[in-house]
């Protein structure tokens, strides 16, 4: 693993899916829940979560001239779209799985996939 992916893998702390009074608080299923659980509304949401660690890692793809920006959450899984050197990177893969994809799960277990499109 190179120093930019090592550095974004263990930059990620996990998000508290806990609401301020202690509870989970749970809602209805969503437009793009793929209902397996991992959608199951929490305060921060399952989107909230994944946002706050592209948050935390965004620094480090930013020192090498790129950037990230979730388009959307399919059945547990993160869209993205790559901007800067991130989009013409030639190892810009390996950052997404091993760097951003590995700190998404480490803070929320049940996250699939970082999808790159377009």
């Amino acid at each position: 693993m190179d120093e930019v992916t090592t550095q974004i893998a263990e930059t990620s702390t996990p998000v508290s899916p806990v609401s301020s009074a202690g509870r989970v608080v749970e809602e209805n299923k969503k437009d793009g829940c793929c209902g397996g659980g991992c959608c199951s509304k929490t305060e921060p949401s399952f989107e909230e979560q994944v946002r706050a660690t592209i948050e935390k890692v965004r620094p480090f793809l930013q020192m090498d001239g790129g950037d990230i920006e979730l388009i959307a959450i399919e059945d547990c899984n993160a869209l993205v779209r790559l901007h800067g050197a991130c989009s013409s990177c030639s190892i810009s893969d390996v950052h997404m799985k091993m760097g951003v994809e590995t700190a998404i799960k480490r803070d929320i277990p049940e996250f699939g996939e970082l999808i790159v499109i377009d």
